[in-house]
């Protein structure tokens, strides 16, 4: 491990604005494997695997927040918003699921797979699930050179025990800038040590709506990461050159030479077929990703019924799950000057809109008729992250919306 450890430092050194530039391995994941998980996938006895549409839960999830400086302890709605990120991606309600392009919208996979912040500890007391610590360091990926733990998951190493590892997703925000990557997700079975099990990223990466060069941030290193942690792979599989040799293990995710970076357009292909550079498990903007394929919902699916069973088995969640919610879409998000509410439940109803601000003032406020659709012009609003509601009696929906 510790061998591993030098090979990234010596390959990202002189980096200076690493989380800044368009070309780097933002993700590590494979890199941290000490088992290789397609062996692992592959050596199980499987049955009829599941369809996307056959299996529901909602995840716990518990957040831990590793800060040296007080900007790097990422405050409550911050971590809300990712849940709520994660939410709408791999149920593919996001709001630009819309600009995927004609071509790939049959493979479209959305899944009843849902995430909520805990609210029970592992011992069934009443505890928020996010843990704040302030560390000496960042630990990073940073390994003792005793026998290769990855410090971030220990307390007595400087990082923070994670919650049951079969029971909640721990998801670990610290400051990755001396490391190079943007964040990693672990699969489960390919560590040698049972408790580094979950995802971390950059606490960058939960700060919505932060411009780092030409990149919007907007949870999607959450969602690459989450993605590792159910089983999948990049689109190219596990290497980082250019090779059309490997692949990801997913039917219906044609194979690629390697990454895509920035925002392509277009059709591209580069083994033969066109490329999915707007899915989740590439490396492009996270303005420029906006799905998963059936297939990849179809592997996290049985990732979680035979590799992480105890996941969402007790109902340790504070909120309903997701999908029982009536259709409710807010797009573009982000958007430039004009905004669409799509809500066919309350067609032919008036309804009052309130937008309210980052620090919950109220900066719009009227009373329109919903006919399935409304548009609003929103571009005197200053950028940043706004609330929107809309009430109707006792009906209320919500979203966060990103101002550009």
């Amino acid at each position: 491990m510790r061998s591993i450890f030098f090979l990234l430092l010596t390959f990202f050194s002189g980096l200076n604005a690493v989380l800044h530039a368009q070309y780097f391995e933002k993700c590590t994941a494979n890199r941290l494997y000490q088992r290789d998980f397609q062996s692992v996938w592959d050596s199980l006895s499987r049955g009829i695997e599941a369809r996307e549409s056959d299996y529901k839960v909602t995840i716990p999830v518990v957040f831990h927040v590793l800060y040296t400086q007080e900007e790097e302890n990422i405050s409550d709605a911050y971590l809300e918003l990712l849940i709520e990120t994660l939410n709408q991606d791999f149920a593919a309600s996001n709001g630009d699921i819309t600009k995927v392009p004609l071509e790939f919208s049959d493979k479209i996979g959305g899944s009843k797979l849902g995430f909520c912040l805990a609210n029970k500890d592992p011992s069934g007391q009443e505890k928020r699930g996010i843990v704040r610590k302030k560390v000496v360091r960042s630990p990073g990926l940073r390994t003792s050179a005793v026998d290769g733990r990855l410090l971030i998951f220990y307390n007595f190493l400087g990082g923070s025990d994670p919650w049951d590892v079969k029971r909640y997703l721990n998801i670990y925000l610290c400051d990755f800038s001396g490391e190079g990557i943007l964040g990693f997700g672990l699969p489960p079975g390919v560590r040698n040590f049972e408790t580094e099990d979950g995802v971390a990223i950059d606490y960058r990466e939960a700060i919505f709506g932060k411009k780092l060069g030409e990149r919007i941030v907007l949870g999607r290193t959450l969602t690459h990461e989450v993605g590792h942690y159910f089983g999948l792979e990049h689109l190219w599989g596990l290497g980082f050159g250019k090779s059309c040799d490997q692949d990801d293990g997913v039917e219906d995710t044609p194979n690629q030479e390697g990454p895509y970076f920035g925002c392509p357009d277009g059709i591209l292909s580069s083994c033969g077929s066109p490329d999915l550079y707007m899915n989740y498990m590439d490396y492009g903007y996270d303005q420029c990703l906006y799905f998963f394929t059936k297939g990849q919902v179809s592997r996290m699916v049985n990732v979680i019924k035979l590799l992480r069973p105890a996941l969402g088995e007790d109902y340790i969640c504070s909120k309903d799950y997701p999908w029982t919610q009536e259709p409710w879409k807010v797009y573009p998000n982000p958007f430039s000057n004009t905004l669409h509410l799509h809500w066919p439940e309350g067609e032919g109803k008036d309804f009052r809109i309130s937008i309210f601000d980052s620090r919950g003032q109220l900066v719009l406020e009227r009373v329109l008729r919903l006919e399935g659709y409304c548009t609003l012009n929103l571009g005197y609003l200053p950028p940043g992250i706004y609330w929107l509601r809309a009430t109707h009696d006792s009906t209320l929906r919500s979203a966060k919306i990103i101002k550009l």
